[in-house]
């Protein structure tokens, strides 16, 4: 009875990570797209079909990250609790309180007028 339990406590920790994994991927790539201007924040590659696809996929990352944050956020404290070790669960409160603000600063960064971070991919 008690290895059944197991797996349904991992896959709700591991369903809050993966939540929160996006969150901050999304993240990452405005910060990358930022730092692919130079100082007049014009584009340092040149156009690639590649870059557009990134762009676009980040945008959606962005737009829903609060979303998953809240998702994690309606999961921590049952992962936490189902947790045995007390390091672990302080780490999944954290990462999942983080990954919220981080959303937040995300959405307000793209949807406040003119999103910065675009214009280091240069798509079409």
């Amino acid at each position: 009875m008690g290895n059944e339990s197991l797996p349904s406590k991992r896959r709700l920790a591991v369903a809050v990570y993966l939540l929160c994994a996006f969150v901050y991927l999304g993240f990452g790539l405005e910060v990358l797209g930022i730092l692919l201007t130079d100082k007049n924040l014009d584009p340092v590659l040149k156009h690639h079909r590649f870059f557009f696809a990134v762009e676009i996929s980040t945008l959606a990352l962005t737009l829903v990250s609060p979303g998953l944050a809240l998702g994690a956020f309606t999961m921590v404290a049952a992962a936490a609790r189902e947790m045995s070790s007390t390091t672990g669960r302080i780490l999944i409160w954290v990462i999942v309180i983080l990954g919220f603000l981080v959303s937040l600063a995300e959405a307000m960064w793209t949807c406040s007028g003119h999103p910065t971070w675009i214009k280091g991919y240069p798509g079409f």
